[in-house]
């Protein structure tokens, strides 16, 4: 498969976590929109560090009726920032959303093997750490409770990890990678997603290597 492009909250200079961003991904060249999602009550906003009001936050249920309506193509990447796995799975299942969707951040082993409706999980390497010592057997769990991919920090891998994870048949997602250089490492490394703040930029890379394949071919 090709590297899944994945604009993080806030790409391009939008403002994280809003409306417009949304309206904005719709129209953009990458595969995924990235949100961080939090809860206060019964609702479900977008926030990557809540300060204030959360009626000033975008409602996720707003934002998935207009992906839905607008943009039904568009993968959505929920990245908890609280245990609000069961609720969230709720309302996506309310929409009928879950192969539109991609879910990381604060989730349990023990979600991953709950219903998901089609959508993907890429479990985040820190909720297990340091509970569990090494990568591979992070990967070794992840793998045995269904997770589609091995979500970290991009500083942790490289071309041997990557190859490590994949021996395990999930796939390999590096956030947050907005430099260049490590955009360009990070593929060359062979990583399946790549989270960044910078998605054109990264489109322009993944054309090239792309081209470059075809060239090769």
């Amino acid at each position: 498969m090709n590297c899944l492009n994945v604009a993080h909250a806030g790409f391009e200079g939008l403002k994280a976590n809003s409306i417009e961003s949304v309206w904005a991904a719709a129209k953009m060249p990458f595969d995924v929109l990235e949100v961080d999602v939090r809860k206060d009550g019964r609702k479900l906003y977008l926030s990557h560090e809540f300060r204030g009001n959360s009626e000033e936050c975008a409602d996720l249920k707003d934002v998935l009726e207009w992906v839905l309506r607008e943009a039904p193509e568009k993968k959505i990447g929920l990245d908890l920032k609280e245990p609000v796995f069961d609720e969230t799975m709720e309302l996506i299942r309310e929409f009928n959303m879950g192969k539109n969707i991609i879910f990381s951040g604060s989730l349990f082993l023990k979600d991953l093997q709950k219903d998901r409706a089609g959508s993907c999980i890429f479990y985040n390497v820190e909720n297990s750490l340091p509970e569990m010592e090494s990568l591979s057997e992070v990967a070794k769990a992840a793998t045995s409770y269904g997770a589609d991919g091995l979500n970290m920090d991009y500083r942790m891998l490289n071309e041997k990890n990557i190859e490590e994870i994949k021996t395990f048949g999930i796939l390999a997602a590096v956030w947050t990678v907005d430099d260049k250089d490590d955009m360009e490492r990070m593929l060359k490394a062979g990583a399946d997603s790549i989270t960044t703040r910078y998605p054109l930029k990264l489109a322009e890379l993944i054309n090239a290597e792309r081209d470059k394949s075809e060239i090769c071919i």
